[in-house]
């Protein structure tokens, strides 16, 4: 500026006291610099051009006011336009006399009315005024408060800045900086005109490497994701295959090839269905199902039997889910199959136990009490033969009648055998000797040929030889009776080591494998669930032909040998049995000592029994070897009678005691308390359960010695004589 800042305020001053005058106002000194600075934006422009250094100041103000850009409102003290400038004509499009004495507030948008409520109270306020057209023009209005000369308020200047260039310089502001921002990739070219875009240019190329960056990590995310998933698919512990719309394989894993026993280039683009790799029993249900789902998009779960390359048929848990292609349409089919063959074959394990268990509890207290009844027979006859002369007839046909009794007590004996086991007299058994005696014995004279491979490592295994080698002759007359007069019996015996996990419910360790197998008829499909059932048999009923316990009894032999037992077999190709018995080692222990017969002694002899007949045919037959016998039916009884006699130095030599005893204590529990009194007492343990360990183990229950019901006669007085006999 070429004049002084100081007399620019003095001729706006001198302007602003010659405009108010002429309209009847005074300015009050307060407010007069701020009313001049008001004007100063736009006055500067008429001092310059009319050099008004010298002018009249009158004639300056007026030429100040037609100057000015800004809108100029003179209101009195009802608010209401008294005078305006030149600007309100032009740029609002309002004539002077259309406007005056208007309300001002009714040039302002209504929204902005509530703003300039107390124009006292206002100073500077952006509102939008309304032109004569109805539009809206955004201004910032400045508004000094008028007083007359007294200091009364008369009237209000307001002055309003039109700000729409300046929204439309702040609007292209604004779209200049969208563009530059879009422009960042071209910060080279800016960099020379505009140091501000530099850095702008410097951050955009930061966020675009670091956007790079993210991307690069994104696709390595993705690349390891997806070999996390191949790695998923291709390692998976159940199958899994895909299909497409036509059920065409698309797809198998690892585990798929080796449930079902193919390699994939075998499967792949043929339809599942009419490769032949589900069982014919369920192709049809299956082939529905997955139709349905290509139609209906539904998943499905459920169980199908599949036919391995080599025949085997493998059971199969299928979880079948479609998925769609872009177009939201079924596309293809993703079945996973958990292979649950030996869950299934584990199932009916548990099943045939827990049926051959419950027909046990019965079985085992049919023949409990039929053994006594046997005993009963049998010591009557034994006194009837003891009662009559050696030459007379009647002895050939009692001995006769014993024998049938002493057949029916070992029927018996197979029956507690399988109704509840038994542990058995177990030592060590040479199973390749014990293989051999048996086929000699069974296939003597026959035209059947014996193929034996047993491995020389085949080691010496701990059992009761009696019972093993039952299993054995029970398992080879069956495979003699099915291949008749000719055919080829193969045994293979290995050693084995099973796992823990395995479908048997074995414990793990090594074991003793003898498979069996006969080139006979082979057993129908619908039999063969039931064959290890007591009573179960495809041949005649009876004494000749079977009686339906052979398979039954291997079976419970094998389990309480902690082994396992499975059968099969193909109607019209043969069967085989396979048996698997521990193998460990055996410990041994230390051998019992074998006492030395004495002579005869007589003595006391206490029997507790809790069947009459049973205690009433005993006492007899040993009082008639000259033994002095008291009877007890129970065992309070029988500790009652031993301490009295103990008491009266008249005690008892032997004391035989009932294994069971019904309302009361039975053998074992009844020792406890005679050792308490005599702990030299000499005990027999007695009894028709041929399976309690009392009977094989009967030393580790404090008992001398042991005798199954029904028994022998010469045996029982053969045991008494030796522990009466027996050194202290």
């Amino acid at each position: 500026m070429i004049f002084r800042s100081g007399l620019i305020v003095l001729i706006l001053g001198a302007a602003v006291n010659t405009i108010l005058p002429a309209l009847g106002l005074t300015l009050i000194p307060a407010i007069a610099p701020l009313f001049t600075l008001i004007f100063a934006g736009d006055i500067g422009k008429a001092i310059l051009k009319y050099k008004l250094m010298n002018v009249n100041p009158g004639l300056a103000a007026e030429e100040i006011l037609s100057m000015m850009k800004d809108y100029l409102f003179l209101l009195n003290s009802e608010k209401k336009i008294i005078a305006v400038n030149k600007q309100v004509e032009e740029e609002l499009g309002f004539k002077k006399e259309e406007i005056l004495n208007k309300p001002f507030l009714s040039l302002v948008n209504p929204d902005h009315v509530p703003l300039l409520a107390n124009l006292s109270q206002c100073k500077e306020m952006e509102v939008d005024l309304i032109t004569s057209h109805g539009e809206f023009v955004p201004a910032s209005c400045s508004i000094s408060e008028i007083k007359d000369s007294s200091g009364d308020p008369i009237g209000f200047a307001t002055v309003c800045k039109d700000l729409r260039e300046r929204k439309k310089l702040e609007e292209e502001i604004e779209v200049r900086k969208r563009v530059e921002k879009a422009l960042v990739s071209a910060q080279e070219l800016l960099e020379n005109r505009v140091r501000e875009r530099t850095l702008e240019l410097q951050l955009a190329n930061e966020a675009l490497k670091k956007e790079i960056e993210e991307k690069k990590r994104a696709e390595q995310s993705l690349k390891e994701s997806e070999e996390r998933y191949r790695l998923l698919y291709e390692n998976a512990g159940d199958a899994i295959c895909t299909l497409n719309e036509r059920l065409e394989l698309t797809g198998l894993n690892k585990k798929a090839e080796k449930f079902l026993g193919y390699h994939s280039e075998e499967l792949l683009g043929k339809n599942i269905i009419d490769l032949g790799i589900i069982h014919e029993d369920d192709r049809e249900i299956v082939a529905d199902r997955l139709k349905s789902m290509i139609h209906e998009g539904k998943e499905i779960r459920g169980e199908a039997r599949f036919l391995t390359k080599n025949g085997e048929i493998r059971i199969g848990d299928v979880t079948s889910t479609p998925y769609s292609d872009k177009g939201g349409n079924v596309s293809g089919i993703l079945s996973i199959i958990r292979d649950v063959t030996e869950k299934k074959k584990m199932e009916r394990e548990l099943l045939k136990a827990r049926k051959l268990e419950s027909i046990s509890l019965l079985a085992g207290g049919i023949a409990h009490d039929f053994n006594n009844l046997l005993a009963a027979i049998v010591g009557n006859i034994s006194l009837a033969k003891m009662s009559i002369n050696p030459d007379n007839k009647a002895i050939h046909r009692l001995t006769e009648a014993e024998g049938i009794v002493f057949k029916a007590r070992d029927l018996v004996s197979k029956l507690l055998l399988f109704a509840r086991g038994r542990e058995g007299q177990k030592r060590e058994v040479d199973v390749k000797k014990l293989v051999g005696d048996v086929a000699r014995l069974v296939f003597s004279g026959s035209g059947i040929k014996c193929e034996l491979d047993l491995s020389p490592e085949l080691p010496l295994i701990l059992a009761d030889e009696d019972q093993i080698r039952q299993v054995i002759t029970n398992i080879m007359i069956n495979s003699k009776e099915a291949m008749g007069d000719e055919g080829i019996l193969s045994v293979r015996g290995e050693l084995v080591r099973i796992d823990r996990r395995n479908s048997f419910f074995l414990s793990e360790g090594n074991y003793l494998k003898l498979s069996i197998s006969d080139t006979g008829g082979g057993i129908r499909k619908e039999h063969l669930s039931n064959v290890f059932d007591p009573y179960f048999s495809t041949k005649e009923m009876g004494p000749i032909k079977g009686t339906g316990l052979g398979l039954a009894l291997a079976y419970t032999i094998v389990k309480n040998h902690d082994g396992h037992i499975e059968i099969d077999s193909k109607y019209g190709s043969g069967t085989r049995v396979t048996i698997y018995l521990p193998a460990e080692r055996p410990s041994h222990g230390p051998k019992e000592e074998k006492r030395e017969k004495g002579l005869l002694t007589k003595g006391k002899i206490l029997i507790m029994d809790d069947e009459e007949m049973v205690r009433n045919v005993t006492q007899e037959i040993l009082t008639s070897f000259g033994f002095q016998v008291e009877c007890a039916r129970s065992g309070f009884e029988a500790i009652e009678l031993y301490r009295r006699a103990l008491s009266q130095r008249e005690p008892f030599n032997v004391v035989i005691l009932d294994l069971t005893v019904q309302g009361s204590i039975g053998g074992k529990e009844t020792l406890i308390y005679l050792k308490e009194i005599d702990p030299n007492v000499k005990a027999i343990i007695s009894s028709g359960y041929t399976y309690d360990p009392a009977l094989t183990a009967y030393r580790e229950y404090g008992f001398e010695g042991a005798i199954t019901k029904p028994f022998e006669v010469d045996k029982l007085i053969e045991l008494i004589e030796n522990l009466m006999t027996e050194k202290e």
